[in-house]
């Protein structure tokens, strides 16, 4: 067996159409993807897979209206130590700071928190408005992914 080989970076970009089982299904991919990659991290699969949820389930229902045939799509990407998750919609997009800050939300809602709960799970959040599609971008720093060669 040769020694364990660093991998400083891949990338994976999924798009779907869908409603909520979608979301679902492809957000324990994002976790199921975590869990192979640093298995001994199960702290770091919960975090992707919530973040993965709140993030795609904001853009289908507030970007994209709770329309099932407008595609969802998000990319994970790891390069050397830093994990990004990126999530794309089409809507007419939001301020972020103004969204965090917005203090007067009933805590038994079952909606407004998937922001704060995504900026408390991950290291930094951001969003930036493009001309053709917007993008909600959460960072986390990971250990450094090793992987196992046979050869």
């Amino acid at each position: 067996m040769k020694p364990k080989e660093g991998v400083s970076f891949f990338q994976l970009d999924l798009a779907f159409d869908g409603g909520v089982e979608s979301i679902r299904e492809f957000s324990q991919m994002g976790r199921k993807l975590v869990e192979f990659l640093w298995p001994e991290n199960e702290q770091l699969a919960f975090e992707v897979e919530m973040c993965l949820i709140e993030g795609l389930s904001n853009a289908f229902f507030h970007a994209h209206g709770g329309d099932p045939h407008k595609r969802l799509s998000f990319q994970i990407r790891y390069s050397r130590s830093d994990l990004t998750i990126s999530i794309f919609d089409r809507g007419s997009g939001f301020e972020l700071e103004k969204m965090l800050s917005l203090t007067d939300r009933d805590p038994y809602l079952d909606h407004g928190r998937g922001l704060k709960i995504m900026a408390g799970l991950m290291d930094r959040i951001r969003y930036l408005r493009g001309k053709r599609r917007n993008r909600l971008i959460l960072e986390k720093k990971v250990k450094r992914l090793v992987l196992n060669r046979v050869g």
